[in-house]
């Protein structure tokens, strides 16, 4: 823009600093996570991906038992955590939410275009009364950046 200003071209000078507006007013979000609405597109993300891909499949409505106590909380501490993974290795991973499978809570993690590992996060409890549907939470260390080796560390020994 500066060398239009000099040269006098006010056209240009015009459609720099339109461009600029529309950029300034333009928003880009820091990190954008996919939500899978078919299996179809879920293997087009995974296959076209260059990155690592880490997806969490959560879904309440697909439970026949009751929930144990703690199980919405865990349930929630899963979901919080991949939300923090997400924002923390945003760029560098792919992340993508699954509201649509058959589990209760799972992840997956893949790696060029593969599934590498799966955890699902779920058991049946056979109490006496009846049985019972339990989500437990899950370690943020084994998926950090130190030990996983998705995030670009060696793994554990």
């Amino acid at each position: 823009m500066a060398e239009a200003k000099y040269y006098l071209i006010q056209g240009l000078v015009n459609m720099c600093q339109s461009a600029l507006q529309d950029k300034k007013d333009s928003y880009q979000p820091v990190c954008n996570i996919p939500i899978i609405t078919s299996l179809k597109e879920e293997e087009r993300l995974i296959e076209s991906s260059t990155k690592p891909v880490v997806k969490l499949l959560y879904n309440r409505s697909n439970n026949k038992y009751s929930y144990t106590s703690n199980s919405d909380d865990h349930l929630l501490k899963n979901i919080e955590l991949f939300d923090k993974l997400s924002l923390r290795f945003n760029g560098r991973v792919l992340f993508i939410k699954d509201v649509i499978g058959d589990e209760i809570c799972c992840w997956s993690f893949y790696g060029q275009g593969r599934k590498l590992a799966e955890v699902c996060c779920t058991s049946i409890v056979y109490a006496t009364e009846k049985k019972q549907t339990k989500v437990w939470g899950i370690a943020p260390a084994w998926v950090g950046e130190d030990t996983h080796p998705l995030c670009g560390g060696r793994g554990r020994a």
